[in-house]
């Protein structure tokens, strides 16, 4: 049974998500928070499985919460909220660094008809609900980092053969921008390979997600166009709804 802390400053959005969730056998609403700091009070006193996070919030926000929960009482957290503007965009991406799992956008209308919204967060909550977690997760992180970093140098020096054309390709769902930023964040600027990667994100998210990563990595990171010539050394974040093939070194786009 996955116990479920909601945070949230608007009533309405806590009771659809509560709707939601106890609608479910597998899951149950642990309690709800109003704002950060209730937030990591209960999540102390409370113990659930995971934690749905808004960012935006009176007292403390989502940033902040997330980030003295994962200290002090490590817990997985899903960011659950609307993006307005860039700085909100950035906020929640710099939530993932502070230890969130995933981003999942908040629509407009939370009551949607064709319950796209719903299946998705229940399927995040299912899945991240059961993924251990750790205090400091940067500062814990050093010694695999540092792993994925000798790998990177290591494939920089490799050579391809004449004719050969090497490409590294990442796919990635649930807790993709996480193990993303984890595992680009060592890559050498001289890497020898574009990579492509494609993750499935809201597209809200998309372009915050690279800009993100680009902060993080010494690798270019954007989103393609059509018939795009790759280059070494440079990550290809496929556009939301959208498939990507490489064909003959170019990046082919099609709808999804």
């Amino acid at each position: 049974m996955a116990r479920v802390l909601i945070v949230d400053d608007s009533p309405v959005v806590r009771a659809v998500l509560k709707d939601w969730i106890t609608a479910e056998k597998d899951m149950e609403v642990a309690g709800e928070a109003k704002d950060g700091l209730e937030a990591f009070e209960m999540t102390r006193s409370l113990k659930p499985e995971i934690v749905l996070m808004d960012i935006m919030m009176p007292r403390m926000n989502g940033l902040e919460a997330t980030e003295k929960i994962m200290a002090y009482c490590p817990t997985p957290v899903l960011i659950f909220s609307s993006v307005v503007n860039d700085r909100e965009m950035n906020i929640v991406f710099e939530a993932i660094s502070r230890g969130a799992l995933d981003v999942l956008a908040k629509p407009s209308e939370m009551n949607d008809p064709q319950n796209r919204t719903r299946r998705e967060l229940l399927k995040k909550v299912r899945i991240l609900s059961k993924v251990p977690v750790i205090k400091h997760p940067l500062g814990k992180l050093k010694t695999r980092r540092q792993e994925s970093a000798d790998a990177g140098q290591a494939a920089a020096g490799t050579k391809t053969r004449p004719g050969e054309f090497a490409i590294l390709g990442i796919g990635a769902s649930t807790g993709g921008p996480k193990a993303l930023s984890e595992l680009l964040a060592p890559f050498p600027r001289n890497f020898p390979a574009p990579v492509v990667v494609v993750q499935h994100i809201a597209d809200a998210f998309i372009e915050g997600l690279a800009r993100w990563l680009a902060s993080l990595t010494r690798l270019a990171v954007k989103i393609p166009a059509q018939d795009e010539l790759l280059k070494p050394g440079t990550v290809y974040l496929a556009p939301s709804n959208q498939h990507m093939l490489v064909r003959d070194s170019r990046i082919q786009l099609s709808d999804a």
